[in-house]
């Protein structure tokens, strides 16, 4: 899991910009939340936040630490909303987060094209996750 400030601030971000979907939990399965597919005949999308990988490390000359890692946004669109929609949904996300810095010591780099996955013919739902890297600096 990420440092509560790097958590804090893509949440932050989401919350002032991202209207396309609701945002579920971060680190949890790519499958729809019951509560989502509950009447009214449920939602056209939703995203879901992930940290897969998340490093700390302190270079020897410096007081600062540093924390390493990416963020993976899945965003799950109904196919019937179709293919293109879901594109323009993941390159908006992409969009957000390019070289994106708040402050704090906290900034994201150039994200992945959205990348769709392969099995997208099974189920009801296409899958398209983003990927951006970022770092984050503390003195603790």
């Amino acid at each position: 899991m990420p440092s509560v400030a790097v958590d804090v601030a893509v949440k932050t971000r989401l919350a002032a910009s991202w209207t396309a979907s609701p945002v579920v939990g971060g680190n949890t399965a790519s499958d729809l939340p019951e509560s989502l597919s509950e009447p009214p005949h449920g939602i056209d999308a939703f995203l879901v936040v992930q940290y897969p990988v998340v490093n700390g490390n302190k270079p020897v000359l410096r007081g600062k630490y540093f924390e390493d890692g990416a963020i993976r946004f899945v965003l799950n669109v109904k196919k019937d909303v179709g293919q293109y929609q879901g594109l323009v949904w993941a390159g908006t996300l992409a969009t957000l987060f390019r070289d994106y810095q708040p402050g704090g010591g906290f900034e994201t780099f150039t994200p992945s094209a959205p990348n769709v996955r392969d099995a997208n013919d099974d189920g009801m739902w296409l899958m398209f996750s983003v990927i951006v890297p970022y770092r984050y600096q503390h003195n603790s």
